[in-house]
């Protein structure tokens, strides 16, 4: 009887142990340690430096600890970053101390968006180096027609399909439409078929996407067909940046929704964690019986 009390601890102590295994997604780093977030002293490149002695990887955490009201935390485009431009931001924080996980492989651009801070040192890059994705450093892989970037990895979609890449006619969400019938994944490609010259594609935070503002890009490919590979999950904008374009209805919005090419129906990855937690369930179950 006592021996199938021990066991039945050693099984609750196993089991216990892999289910803290498996709700561990990332690491949590305080944004410049003890200094916080604010305007660094006597070092304006002090962010830059703490970001660079760090690995970051998919699911990891970074906390900003900041007096709401005294400063921010907005990720921003590359350009931005450089020019120390808050007005288009990625993503804009207030409320201190902020939580931002990484989710997803290549460069983040953080600053404070209040005036002259990210001028004085305020902001910093952050390079995510690996995760459950196949990353290159930027959230999109624009190639030239007919250049190779290795071998493809999803599934490669044409663009509003016969109708190309051009200002609709009669229906002005039909480029949404035509992405809403669908399930993308990290590597799949999208052409963009159009006559350079004519049109282009550029890739748009969400702001500018609904004011079809063409000034701050995170990327811009003006020689057609064009492709497109995803390099990371959520939400992707698109627009045309030749004047009216995107107004008279040459934009769209895709959601990138699986890793690795699991599209829908695909067979999920089952965690080693959750392997194991059922071979050990099975395993003292029958030990217990």
């Amino acid at each position: 009887m006592g021996g199938r009390i021990s066991m039945a601890a050693l099984f609750v102590f196993l089991v216990a142990n892999l289910l803290q295994l498996q709700n561990t997604y990332g690491k949590t780093f305080t944004v410049g340690d003890s200094n916080g977030w604010q305007i660094p002293r006597g070092n304006a490149h002090f962010y830059d430096d703490w970001a660079d002695h760090r690995i970051f990887n998919v699911g990891d955490v970074l906390v900003f600890n900041f007096t709401t009201g005294e400063h921010n935390v907005a990720e921003v485009s590359e350009n931005d970053f450089e020019s120390c431009s808050a007005a288009n931001p990625i993503s804009n924080m207030s409320t201190g101390p902020a939580t931002i996980t990484l989710n997803r492989t290549g460069d983040h651009y953080f600053i404070c968006g209040l005036p002259d801070h990210c001028s004085k040192g305020q902001k910093m890059e952050v390079e995510v180096k690996s995760g459950s994705g196949s990353g290159s450093g930027t959230d999109i892989a624009p190639t030239a027609s007919g250049s190779s970037s290795g071998t493809p990895t999803g599934t490669s979609y044409t663009v509003g399909d016969t109708t190309g890449w051009v200002v609709p006619t009669g229906h002005h969400e039909f480029y949404d439409d035509w992405a809403d019938n669908k399930h993308f994944a990290v590597g799949d490609t999208l052409v963009f078929n159009f006559t350079t010259g004519q049109h282009n594609v550029m890739e748009v935070s969400e702001a500018d996407y609904d004011a079809c503002k063409t000034t701050n890009p995170i990327s811009t490919v003006s020689d057609g067909p064009a492709k497109i590979v995803f390099k990371r999950t959520g939400d992707h904008y698109f627009i045309c940046g030749i004047s009216g374009h995107c107004a008279a209805g040459q934009k769209m919005k895709v959601e990138v929704e699986y890793q690795n090419g699991q599209h829908t129906g695909a067979a999920p990855t089952v965690p080693v964690a959750t392997v194991s937690l059922v071979f050990f369930v099975s395993f003292g179950l029958a030990l217990l019986w």
